[in-house]
């Protein structure tokens, strides 16, 4: 072939990584960010648009067996394809730092709650760290990130106008639930009688599970 037959047939793949996952593997160069990421040695991976971001995430999503192998259960907070789970919070975003800050502690807590029952580690903590959240209605079954998501938010929302209107959480004498929320999830430390009542933070939820099974977030 001459060199205009090679220019012609030469391909670059997809604009974005996410639309070649399936190719991806047979070309990537193996970074030292790839490299220090899979080992986790990485936290976040900040770059522009093209950087390569989305390409580490795909890969690491597709070697989820491989990591199993290694003591470690990657678990995805985004589609690497399809419909994006954060995109709907474009239209309807969180309305200050906390909101968020409390949407990615509760999102990020179902996620590994959802792992937690899926793969059976832990019993005795997964029962303390599942049984609130499935009381409080956040982890059916059945559900897709998105729908995490959404529940995440719309349980950060009702707790926080609950706050805001009664100045803290009050429990119901009757129920012995928090008054105007579904679940007794907070994102404050509960007082020692709301602790009786049977409120925990999302925060104490975090820490047990960090403590007995070890959690690493990394963002991409």
């Amino acid at each position: 072939m001459g060199k205009q037959e090679v220019l012609m047939a030469t391909t670059f793949g997809q604009t974005v990584a996410e639309q070649e996952v399936t190719d991806l593997t047979s070309y990537f160069v193996e970074t030292d960010e790839w490299r220090r990421t899979y080992a986790g040695d990485v936290d976040i991976v900040y770059g522009a648009k093209g950087a390569g971001k989305s390409a580490i995430y795909t890969l690491l999503h597709s070697r989820v067996s491989e990591l199993f192998d290694r003591g470690v259960i990657a678990i995805a907070a985004e589609n690497p394809r399809g419909a994006l789970v954060f995109e709907g919070l474009v239209a309807d975003p969180p309305t200050g730092k906390t909101e968020f800050q409390n949407l990615w502690k509760l999102y990020l807590l179902l996620l590994v709650a959802q792992a937690l029952r899926e793969y059976g580690i832990a019993p005795a903590i997964s029962k303390a760290v599942i049984q609130p959240i499935e009381a409080a209605n956040l982890l059916p079954k059945v559900s897709s990130l998105g729908g995490l998501l959404l529940s995440a938010l719309e349980y950060v929302r009702s707790l926080m106008s609950a706050e805001s209107v009664e100045g803290g959480i009050k429990i119901d004498p009757v129920t012995s639930l928090p008054i105007g929320v579904s679940g007794k999830i907070t994102f404050r430390e509960p007082t020692g009688n709301q602790q009786k009542a049977g409120l925990v933070s999302a925060d104490r939820l975090l820490v047990a599970c960090n403590r007995e099974i070890g959690i690493k977030a990394d963002a991409v």
